[in-house]
């Protein structure tokens, strides 16, 4: 198990989050780990269906059962189309 301080893992998220130079599936991925603790072995087998938006454009990822609404930024990255869902 590997642990990391508040400090790091809120730096990492702030990263991830605005550094265009890192491949956006990989963003999205570190951001779904760190921010909803989902393992990469959950996070690699995610399909678009996973992925909805509400008619008032919230994004909704259903990790199980029961969607989550993403907070603004992170649901910019996502997007909604096939495209830009899960690159």
């Amino acid at each position: 198990m590997v642990t990391v301080s508040d400090e790091d893992r809120w730096a990492s998220v702030e990263q991830l989050l605005h550094d265009e130079t890192i491949r956006l599936n990989v963003r999205i991925a570190g951001l779904f780990t760190l921010l909803f603790a989902q393992p990469l072995t959950s996070i690699c087998q995610m399909h678009t269906g996973q992925v909805d938006t509400t008619d008032d454009d919230q994004v909704l990822v259903a990790f199980d059962r029961e969607p989550i609404e993403m907070p603004p930024v992170l649901a910019d990255l996502v997007g909604i189309t096939p495209d830009t869902a899960m690159r």
